[in-house]
């Protein structure tokens, strides 16, 4: 049995979903500040000009390790090279099987576990998913509770990726310098 869908058609899905999905593809523009390289804060800063003294005090925050763009041809490249290593790339123009279904789910899976982050800080709300093109795994893979089998069309298949690729975030914590000095 084959699915009337090509291996192509599934990898350009999870390319286009990724590219998508993730703030930092070609840009940091849908990012806050705070989470951007560079990110400066001035927290504090006084002065006390009593008889004799004049102490000026101030606290800082700069980023450690802010979000850099990361570019399309990058996620591409990645993916390609990963499903290369696995051996869907050589047969990435035939029909999807049913076995052949579960292993590139598994795939993608394990692929998003390293390269697709939830970043955020303790200066902003929320989180921003992220693509970490030098990522490592930071959780196990997370299987859907999905019959893939039973599965028989695109619209299907497209379900179960955006489950797969939503439900395989690792973690980025955007971290800060705290500096607090008087003179």
């Amino acid at each position: 049995m084959t699915y009337d869908v090509t291996y192509q058609q599934l990898y350009d899905i999870v390319t286009n979903r990724i590219t998508a999905l993730c703030k930092n593809i070609d840009n940091t523009n849908q990012l806050p500040a705070e989470l951007k390289p560079g990110y400066y804060w001035l927290i504090y800063t006084s002065s006390d000009t009593t008889v004799h003294n004049t102490d000026h005090k101030k606290m800082d925050a700069k980023i450690n390790n802010g979000i850099n763009p990361v570019a399309r041809s990058v996620v591409v490249s990645q993916l390609q090279q990963f499903l290369t290593d696995r051996g869907f790339w050589s047969i990435i123009s035939q029909k999807v099987t049913p076995n052949g279904l579960i292993g590139f789910m598994t795939n993608v899976a394990s692929f998003c576990c390293v390269h697709l982050k939830s970043a955020s800080s303790n200066l902003v709300s929320g989180s921003y998913v992220i693509y970490d093109s030098a990522g490592y795994p930071t959780s196990t893979v997370v299987s859907t509770n999905v019959d893939l089998i039973s599965v028989t069309d695109i619209n299907g298949m497209i379900n179960i990726l955006n489950n797969v690729i939503a439900s395989n975030l690792g973690i980025y914590t955007v971290t800060y310098t705290y500096n607090v000095w008087k003179g």
